[in-house]
């Protein structure tokens, strides 16, 4: 600091030098005794204007003078100079050059009336470049936000400065758009989302009450009298109530019961009444909420509803006891999803087993090769069948005899080969299996 004031005074002895008159003039920490020198010996060139217009130091005369330079950019110099006065300020804010009204609005040092009279400037950046005024006075705040150039509202209602005052007056005047663009706020103070959830746009009410922390009391409130889109919001909202529960399950509209049937937190009383519920919506909700007890998941299968056996067939946490319904419907999509889910051992019975075994599609097969209830004439056609993974599934069997899986050890797939010599124990390969019957070659692809 104190070097670049010591390097100003030994070159203030050269004033008559255009290129130290504009060094000295470009230099914060010139002292303004130099500055003085330099605006009473008057610049003599536009770049010269510039520097002292914009100087911290420069004499209010000068500036005042400097104000009324032909170069806009010296004007806008003076401006943006923290310094001007109250009367250069109320010239500048007439300036023809829109630029000039811009810098003079960002100024913080400009007059609060000279700031009124920028807030109804016919130029729409002149305006919001008010708001780059940390301690804007509230009235002008206040205009900005209703401004008619939406860009120029916008900006206003998402200023962290706006006051509080402001954002709750245009949540209470109920207008769309305002209200839309005060939601875009991260931070927007409670009693201003209180009110806007009351706003007459069901897009406003859901917005803000996914943002409050509701009372007890509030949620079954808007349970009962919300809109549709209010009471689907509520319906997956973390913090109901049990009779909020109750209320919403027993909605008049399927989409808020739909909604509900996914909660991650549904009670089982309600999980059962919504499994009777007369919307598919709503039931296959429930198939697909992976909190849905394994009680609740019985009454879906009993309903001999094939899209909600479809969907709970896919599930990673049945119960043998889903497994052998789905299983028994003959449902050939439904026990397809099942076999691709794999998450549970799949014990068909000898009936299904044997009709599994006959179908096109490998996967179904696998599963038939599973079952522990096949007859040796079911194991031999198995054994024979032309899709490796049936195979494999026929090794892990464990109703498999020893001679049929020594035959297996010699499968013509190494990997068929592999699990069934590690469950014999043996590296050795056993004699080759026979050449396939007539009457096994299926060699349809899952698709």
């Amino acid at each position: 600091m104190h070097g670049g004031a010591d390097e100003a005074a030994g070159v203030g002895d050269h004033l008559d030098r255009p290129a130290v008159r504009l060094f000295l003039a470009l230099l914060p920490e010139t002292p303004t005794r130099l500055i003085e020198s330099l605006a009473h010996r008057g610049p003599t060139n536009a770049e010269e204007r510039a520097a002292l217009a914009a100087h911290a130091r420069t004499p209010p005369a000068t500036l005042a003078d400097l104000a009324a330079a032909a170069e806009p950019a010296v004007r806008q110099a003076v401006a943006g100079n923290t310094s001007l006065s109250a009367g250069v300020a109320g010239r500048l804010a007439q300036d023809p050059d829109w630029r000039v009204r811009q810098d003079l609005a960002r100024n913080p040092a400009t007059p609060t009336r000279v700031q009124q009279a920028l807030s109804r400037d016919g130029m729409a950046l002149v305006r919001q470049a008010l708001l780059a005024v940390p301690r804007l006075d509230p009235d002008i705040h206040r205009g900005l936000a209703r401004d008619p150039d939406p860009g120029v509202a916008a900006a206003a209602l998402l200023d962290r400065h706006c006051p509080e005052a402001v954002l709750l007056e245009c949540a209470d005047d109920d207008d769309e758009v305002l209200q839309g663009l005060m939601l875009q706020r991260r931070d927007l103070p409670e009693a201003v989302l209180e009110s806007l959830t009351f706003s007459p746009s069901s897009a406003v009410q859901t917005a803000a009450l996914g943002r409050r922390r509701l009372a007890p009391d509030e949620v079954v409130g808007w349970s009962r009298e919300g809109s549709l889109e209010v009471r689907c919001a509520l319906a997956s909202s973390p913090a109901l109530s049990g009779l909020a529960f109750d209320l919403l399950a027993a909605d008049q509209d399927g989409q808020v019961r739909a909604v509900l049937a996914a909660h991650p937190d549904l009670p089982p009383r309600c999980a059962e009444a919504l499994a009777r519920d007369p919307e598919p919506a709503v039931r296959q909700a429930l198939a697909l909420n992976p909190s849905a007890p394994p009680r609740m998941l019985l009454q879906l299968l009993q309903l001999d509803d094939a899209e909600v056996r479809l969907l709970v067939a896919g599930r990673a946490d049945l119960r043998p006891e889903h497994t052998a319904i789905i299983i028994a419907s003959a449902d050939d999509d439904a026990t397809y999803a099942l076999a691709q889910a794999g998450a549970v051992p799949v014990d068909p019975p000898a009936l299904h087993a044997h009709r599994l075994q006959q179908h096109r599609l490998p996967t179904l097969r696998a599963l038939a090769a599973a079952s522990p209830h096949l007859t040796r004439a079911m194991q031999e056609t198995l054994l024979l069948d032309l899709a490796p993974a049936v195979r494999r599934r026929l090794c892990d069997n464990p109703a498999l005899g020893l001679d049929l899986l020594g035959r297996l050890a010699a499968d013509a797939d190494d990997s068929v080969a592999a699990v069934a010599r590690q469950r014999l124990g043996t590296t050795r390969p056993h004699a080759a299996p026979p050449a396939a019957a007539a009457g096994t070659d299926r060699t349809y692809q899952d698709p």
